[in-house]
């Protein structure tokens, strides 16, 4: 699979997982708009990584190697890309209290509510728009 096919894949998939947080957001399972949101985000960011032939690693936590690898790119302002490495982590530390639960035994479903899982959603659409633009922009050139 070359670069182009694989950025377009993990684009596309990222906007699917998207929409599957709507749905969770929709039967207000508040826990798993977040683990949907990060996972659209991560592929997402790791779409953006292929688009420009970088390794990434395999691992949820990407603020670091965004804020590294993308700094000297020229595609995203500082304040975009701190956004978006911000966002990213955000949304890993989120995601394994979202599957399992508190350390102290609270359930996933007890953790987020409402208001988490609209703002963590709003957040996670804007890094797809953002990365979706610099991805398909280039496209039509």
């Amino acid at each position: 699979m070359n670069n182009k096919t694989s950025t377009m894949s993990f684009l596309s998939d990222s906007s699917i997982i998207l929409e599957e947080a709507g749905t969770s957001y929709e039967k207000e399972h508040w826990h798993r708009v977040v683990r949907k949101c990060q996972e659209a985000c991560e592929l997402a960011v790791k779409a953006l990584f292929r688009y420009l032939a970088l390794e990434y690693p395999k691992s949820h936590l990407l603020g670091r190697v965004i804020k590294k690898e993308l700094k000297n790119k020229k595609i995203l302002t500082k304040s975009d890309l701190n956004k978006i490495a911000y966002i990213s982590d955000e949304l890993a530390f989120n995601r394994e209290v979202a599957f399992y639960g508190s350390p102290e035994g609270i359930p996933p479903c007890e953790l987020f509510d409402k208001e988490d899982a609209e703002e963590l959603f709003e957040k996670t659409k804007w890094v797809l728009k953002v990365i979706s633009k610099i991805i398909l922009n280039s496209e039509k050139n």
